[in-house]
């Protein structure tokens, strides 16, 4: 199953998209940027993947953060404090890539 995707994506579509297709919360700050908790249970129990959108130019980028938070809090603390992440990627890209709207994900630990 594919999901849909708003065209001409503003942090405003991206945050109305977000909370239409993911548990989570996602606040749009001054209309530029959107700082998004998203409730990944169905990935992991009790996991938590912070999420910032903001727009560069006229394309909207996504950051994803490094490391694994369990908690809401500590997830919107990693965005306020502005923790490790991986690089923007435009939105186009990352939704292709992501793993947050599949519902029948199953995602195996592999120790290394």
């Amino acid at each position: 199953m594919t999901t849909k995707t708003p065209k001409n994506v503003t942090p405003a579509k991206f945050a109305k998209w977000l909370k239409r297709n993911i548990d989570c919360e996602a606040i749009v700050r001054r209309g530029e940027r959107v700082e998004a908790v998203v409730y990944a249970d169905h990935i992991e129990p009790g996991k938590c993947v912070p999420l910032v959108a903001e727009m560069d130019d006229e394309i909207l980028m996504i950051t994803e953060f490094t490391n694994d938070y369990y908690y809401p809090q500590a997830a919107k603390r990693a965005i306020e404090k502005g923790e490790d992440a991986y690089s923007p990627v435009p939105f186009y890209e990352w939704v292709q890539d992501q793993y947050l709207t599949v519902k029948d994900v199953k995602i195996t630990k592999v120790e290394i």
